[in-house]
């Protein structure tokens, strides 16, 4: 284990000796929580901080990629944080070293402090219980089954909270929506919502001879202290990224609930970009090549696939409804089309279509008051004559 000062190198290296032949004994147990654990599993957050030039690092980076391969993503989520302990580390982001600090020192705790608490390599788990255990790559076999029976501890622990997180590639950029389901009473807890960015398979080999770099963090979205959720219930938290992002492959996002002060994380879910996310655009230009080949039906199905995707696309809802008007489907014609202008009231001639749907299905009042909103924007429309005509009728 090193314990490190970033300022003083003399002192942090006399501590990697001294302290590389303690680590191998070392283990930390946090407080656990003391809610009784309940039937079935959740989606466990395993976090690591180490870093590529600290060789007693070597267990728990080879112990953590062992933990990658045994368990699903549905079941462990990974996250490194490299910190420049004992010298600077191509990886460091300051987000991952208040982070470290977070879990390391006291809520008091100087920053001066602080620095002084931080020690490699640190593995804790659900934010509540810790691991610190060093060594040699050939003992990471070791951490891993230590790491495992905490996992196998940690797992059944009821959550006060649960995520539903979705992301896609809308026609602006990338979307992130995380919303958080509470189970505590309102108030019992400050959570807070994470978005943390990471690279997969980093190659860079330092002094502690490992050569590839799983999950590594490359940004806390929300800084490390992370999104403070409303009081509604559910809470929802909307991110956008850079179209691009979300198309690389090896990143993703993982994202988590947690209690600030208990440290408790109440659950968490990793998304993978690339190939495997949703893409609005391509399901919106399928739609509308089948709604003009006359295939409305099937029309819809991508069209619906676009608007949930990207649900801030008057685009996706306005073709949305004009496939379900060809098809006769005049109610959820109109919820798409109201959509499309409550999310772009500069459409007006969707006034039009909306009046003629209105019309058609009897409703006098909603059918009025789209003519005259249509006359009033578009008075030179080539369909004004026309609207003032069934206008006067309607009256």
């Amino acid at each position: 284990m090193v314990l490190a000062k970033r300022a003083n190198w003399g002192v942090v290296l006399a501590a990697l000796a001294a302290c590389a032949l303690l680590s191998s004994s070392i283990a930390v147990s946090l407080p656990q929580q003391e809610t009784p654990p309940v039937a079935g599993r959740k989606v466990v957050l395993a976090e690591l901080f180490t870093g590529t030039e600290c060789p007693p690092c070597a267990a728990a980076d080879t112990g953590f990629e062992r933990l990658i391969d045994a368990f699903s993503r549905d079941e462990v989520v990974v996250l490194q944080y490299h910190i420049d302990i004992p010298a600077p580390d191509p990886f460091s982001i300051k987000d991952g070293e208040s982070r470290a600090y977070y879990y390391m020192a006291g809520p008091q705790a100087s920053r001066e402090q602080a620095m002084w608490s931080v020690s490699l390599p640190q593995a804790f788990f659900d934010g509540r219980e810790g691991m610190a255990r060093g060594g040699p790559r050939s003992d990471g076999g070791d951490f891993f089954r230590r790491a495992r029976d905490i996992i196998e501890r940690v797992v059944g622990v009821e959550p006060a909270a649960r995520l539903d997180v979705r992301a896609g590639l809308g026609f602006d950029g990338g979307r992130v929506q995380a919303t958080v389901h509470a189970v505590e009473p309102e108030g019992a807890l400050d959570l807070r919502l994470h978005m943390v960015l990471y690279r997969d398979k980093l190659v860079y080999r330092g002094a502690n001879g490992v050569s590839e770099h799983r999950y590594v963090v490359t940004q806390m979205l929300d800084g490390p202290g992370g999104a403070r959720l409303g009081a509604a219930d559910p809470a929802t938290v909307v991110r956008t990224l850079p179209r691009e992002q979300l198309q690389t492959a090896d990143t993703g996002l993982v994202v988590f609930v947690q209690d600030v002060d208990s440290r408790q994380v109440h659950d968490a879910r990793l998304i993978e970009f690339g190939e495997r996310v949703p893409d609005a655009l391509v399901h919106y230009n399928q739609g509308t090549r089948l709604a003009r080949s006359g295939d409305f039906a099937a029309a819809v199905d991508h069209l619906l696939l676009a608007a949930e995707v990207d649900p801030g696309s008057a685009r996706a809802q306005g073709t949305l409804g004009s496939a379900y008007a060809r098809l006769g489907q005049r109610e959820q014609a109109c919820v798409a089309l109201e959509r499309a202008l409550e999310l772009d009231p500069r459409l007006a001639t969707l006034h039009w279509n909306l009046a003629r749907l209105y019309e058609a299905r009897g409703l006098v009042p909603e059918a009025v008051g789209h003519f005259e909103a249509f006359l009033a924007k578009l008075p030179g429309d080539e369909r004004a004559s026309e609207a003032r005509a069934l206008l006067k009728r309607l009256r």
